[in-house]
Parts: structure tokens; C-alpha cells; sequence
């Protein structure tokens, strides 16, 4: 079930370019293996922005397993999809994309250690809610990473790269990225009942298993200082089923929505019986750093009592110009905590001009500048002594429309006294007093 691409990938988060370079590879195979494939199926394009990398990976994995239920040398693989990505497995895979960005490395098992472990099985067991909850499994997670970028990369766009590199161009890995994302019962080296692969015997029969994408990238990562490089990560396991693992893995909730009303965010969803617990919905801010999507810590703001019926809504209150993370979390019967997907809100009454705020003010060390544009365009931002001199080099950024850029200043070398913060862009100007003390 190996064959080798030899097609060249457009990166893109357009959903016709994206379907362009699977079917490329696609054909490819056809040739090469004697096969039958068809054209990968894709979503609207407005539905593809709606998801998160998780579902987008998903989406794209399990059409590759699916349209496999083809005869590769007169064996017919399963061609089972996996059943859904969970938030615990996905936030596991984002805090080790993050680790290895953090110490500029790049593999399975990198020193010092991962607090949740050296290797890839060894994290996924030490993941909480997975404790109890799975079943041995020969493939634990997938790792693809791009670098050289002068500019930002479009996430999005990497993670369908990524799994599209995974089942056509990994020749030189033994095909093992391969085996992870099309395996199903049994590994290539296997055979059925040796408990390698996939048992589909966690809630609906017929798919099985559980996948988290995590991705960072990060300002000279395996790249030169001026450069971006990003990484992709894939981590899945086979749920098992034992009791109160239900209630262990991931909120299952249907129709889990959010809504924007005169800046009024307003989230509705729906918990099956199986969920009928009391929910708090939590908030976090979400910002631009430096051209990368940040997000701060989340905070209560609202608990809900169990609903009968089992449909939930709660209303924000009118919301300050920004970009909002929502979640919900869940005290389990058994004194657990669970949580739900993140959902992002934007929420904007047009300015008219960029607006400005400076914190923290007097500062000790650093500085942020936070700013909400109209328009995209590139600002300037300079800093000078009280006499006029630039103490720092001229920094520029491109500010996002619409939404809130920060950009953070590391002024601890600086002496105590007042500076003078200069603003510029092709539609704005501004100074502003700061001290630091």
C-alpha cells in the first residue's frame, strides 16, 4: 500500500487547491499500485474556514482511509474512519509542538524530556483522561514540519500539507507516517487479532480512534534567525470500552455553537444523556503577537445548573472590540474535569482610526503596545529617550484588520526614566508618554 509522489505540493487553505494536490497524488497511486481511487471529497470552503486543525485533519485522513476499501494485491483493507478528535489528545500534541519549537528540535523523542514523558506512548498515557481508557496500539503519533519562511505560515494550510506528506512522500521514514494515518486493525507487519490496530470496540461500531493536531512555529525554528519554520503534530490512541471511560473522555456535545449578536456573544449547545452534568463556560482573550495568534488564560464567567432536557444557552453581555476563546468545562460525577473544543468569536464595531493602549505603565522591564486597526497595513514603531534619541531599533508589523495586535518591547536594559513611544503608519500617527520605574 506504499506509493511514492513524485507531484508538486501548492500550499493553500483553499479547499479546491487542496483537493487539486491530494487527487494529483491520488493518481499517482492509481498508476503505480493498480488501483481504483476517486477524488478526495471536500467541504464548502466556508465550511473548511469553520474548523479547527483538528477536524480539518480529520476530515482529510478519514477520506484517505475510507476510499481505500480498494484491492491492493488482493488484500482489502477495513477502510474504517476514526470515529473523532479529542481535546485532551489535541491539547497533549500542542504542548509537545510547543516543546519542540521551545528547544529547537525536531523528533519523537527530544532531551530533556517532556514533562509528560520521553516518547510519544509514554505522553499519551501519562495524559490524564487517557489513563485507564486504551488500548495498546502500535503507532502513537506523526510529527511533519516546514521551515524557511520569510513570512508568518497559514497553520491551516500546514497541517493539510502535512497529512498529505504523511501518506505520499514519507518513502524515506519506512512509510511509518504512512501506516499511522491509513492503519486499522492490524499494521502492515501484522495480522488480524494481534491488538496493533484499531478494535472497534469503543462506542459506535463501525470507526474508531481518537486524534489531536497540534502545531506552533516560531521565529527561526530549525531555520535561520530571520526566517519561520512550523511543525505539525499528530497524536491519536484506541479508546477502550470500560466503564466510566464515557464519562472520562471528551465532553460529547452536539450542535455546540456560538453566535454574535450587537457584540452580544451568545453560545448555545446541546449535552446527551451521558453529559448531564452542570456547566461553566469559560473566556479567554485572544491576540496578535509579533504576527502570531496568542491566546491568554481562560476565566469563568458563567456556571449552568443541569438542564432536563439537555439544551444549554447563555448570553455574554455586550463585549469590548476584540477577539474572544470560549469553552466549556465539566465537573464529572466522578470529581473529574473535561473539557469542550475551544470556539474563537470575533467581535468589532468599525473604527474609524487605529486605537492605542500601553501597558503596563510605569513598566519595569517589558513593554506591550495593543492596537485594533481598520485596515491591514504595516505600523512602526519606534522608541526614544527624552532627549530624542532612538534607543532601540525601528520594529515593524503588520497589523490584522480588525482585530488585536500586540506587539511586546524587552526594555529591561534601559535606565529608569520617561520615553517616548512613536506609532507610525500609512493612516496613522501617534506618540505616547512612558516611564519605566
Amino acid at each position: 500500500m506504499t506509493a511514492n509522489t513524485t507531484c508538486t505540493y501548492t500550499m493553500s487553505d483553499v479547499v479546491a487547491t487542496i483537493a487539486a494536490n491530494f487527487n494529483c497524488a491520488r493518481n499517482q497511486e492509481e498508476t503505480q499500485l493498480s488501483v481504483v481511487l476517486p477524488d478526495i471529497a471536500m467541504p464548502t470552503q466556508t465550511v473548511w474556514d469553520a474548523m479547527n486543525f483538528s477536524e480539518k485533519a480529520l476530515h482529510l485522513i478519514n477520506q484517505e482511509r475510507i476510499d481505500r476499501a480498494v484491492s491492493y494485491s488482493g488484500i482489502t483493507p477495513k477502510a474504517l474512519p476514526l470515529e473523532g478528535y479529542s481535546y485532551f489528545i489535541k491539547t497533549t500534541a500542542q504542548s509537545y509542538a510547543d516543546y519542540l519549537v521551545s528547544l529547537n528540535e525536531f523528533g519523537h523523542e527530544v532531551t530533556p524530556a517532556h514533562p509528560l514523558g520521553l516518547d510519544p506512548f509514554t505522553r499519551i498515557n501519562n495524559t490524564s483522561v487517557v489513563s485507564g481508557c486504551k488500548e495498546f496500539l502500535a503507532r502513537g503519533e506523526n510529527i511533519y514540519a516546514i521551515f524557511g519562511s520569510l513570512t508568518p505560515f497559514n497553520e491551516s494550510a500546514a497541517v493539510a500539507r502535512a497529512v498529505w506528506s504523511w501518506v505520499y512522500r514519507d518513502a524515506g521514514s519506512l512509510w511509518g507516517h504512512r501506516e499511522a494515518v491509513l492503519l486499522q486493525d492490524y499494521g502492515l507487519t501484522g495480522a488480524a487479532g494481534d491488538g496493533s490496530g484499531f478494535d472497534d470496540n469503543f462506542r459506535t461500531m463501525g470507526n474508531e480512534g481518537l486524534l489531536g493536531i497540534g502545531v506552533k512555529q516560531g521565529l527561526g525554528y530549525r531555520t535561520t534567525p530571520d526566517k519561520y519554520g512550523v511543525v505539525v503534530l499528530m497524536k491519536f490512541f484506541d479508546p477502550i470500552n470500560n466503564a466510566g471511560c464515557n464519562a472520562s473522555l471528551p465532553i460529547n456535545l452536539v450542535n455546540f455553537t456560538t453566535a454574535l449578536h450587537n457584540q452580544n456573544a451568545q453560545i448555545n449547545w446541546y449535552a446527551p444523556n451521558a453529559a448531564r452534568q452542570p456547566f461553566v463556560v469559560e473566556k479567554a482573550d485572544v491576540y496578535w503577537e509579533n504576527g502570531i495568534e496568542k491566546m491568554g488564560d481562560f476565566t469563568e464567567i458563567a456556571f449552568l445548573p443541569v438542564q432536563t432536557d439537555g439544551f444549554y444557552q447563555y448570553q455574554s453581555g455586550k463585549l469590548p472590540n476584540g477577539t474572544y476563546a470560549f469553552r466549556l468545562k465539566q465537573i464529572t460525577a466522578d470529581e473529574g474535569t473535561i473539557y469542550s473544543e475551544v470556539q474563537k468569536m470575533h467581535v468589532a464595531e468599525q473604527p474609524e482610526a487605529i486605537t492605542v493602549d500601553v501597558f503596563p505603565n510605569p513598566f519595569t522591564q517589558n513593554l506591550n503596545i495593543q492596537l485594533l486597526s481598520p485596515n491591514e497595513e504595516e505600523v512602526r514603531v519606534a522608541v526614544f529617550n527624552i532627549s530624542g534619541q532612538a534607543v532601540l531599533p525601528e520594529i515593524r508589523q503588520n497589523l490584522k484588520e480588525n482585530a488585536t495586535n500586540r506587539i511586546s518591547l524587552s526594555l529591561e536594559k534601559l535606565p529608569k526614566g520617561m520615553y517616548l513611544i512613536r506609532l507610525k503608519s500609512q493612516h496613522f500617527s501617534k506618540t505616547l508618554k512612558v516611564v519605566k520605574g
